[in-house]
């Protein structure tokens, strides 16, 4: 499994990605991730578009590849109830998630997970806000998502 959007955010950021040239799908894929890793929200894998989008990450998102690691690796930590300082737990986790061989860093358990969060973070994400106009308006409704204010 690669990187997949959730089934209804291709519609929801249709103007935005059709409004601005520089606005990739995996933005939204980003964003979505974000959210639903905050949260603590996995949607269900059925919930996911049948196919995948990208099977690795985009240039500008190389630098973030770790970053995301980490914050799935914390999630799922936080979500399974693993204590940090019993460190066989974690290990086993972290082999779980991981796959350093993969362009992405991440095993297939840790892209669907991860694909996952982007469903729950969707769904948030979809209730607090109408499909954006545009990329300013989307990003004015996700920072007062971000911050706790509708």
């Amino acid at each position: 499994m690669n990187f997949t959007l959730p089934g209804k955010a291709r519609p929801f950021f249709k103007t935005v990605t059709e409004r601005t040239p520089k606005y990739l799908m995996f933005d939204s894929w980003y964003l979505c991730a974000l959210i639903g890793l905050r949260e603590r929200t996995l949607g269900a894998k059925e919930e996911l578009e049948d196919e995948y989008f990208i099977d690795h990450y985009p240039e500008d998102f190389k630098a973030q590849a770790d970053f995301l690691a980490g914050l799935l690796i914390d999630a799922e930590l936080d979500r399974n109830r693993i204590n940090v300082d019993d460190k066989a737990s974690v290990e086993r986790e972290m082999i779980l998630l991981l796959d350093p061989s993969r362009t992405t860093g991440l095993s297939e358990s840790g892209v669907e997970i991860l694909n996952r969060y982007a469903v729950g973070g969707f769904a948030k994400l979809e209730d607090a806000m109408l499909p954006p106009a545009n990329v300013e308006d989307l990003l004015v409704k996700y920072a007062e998502l971000w911050g706790g204010q509708d």
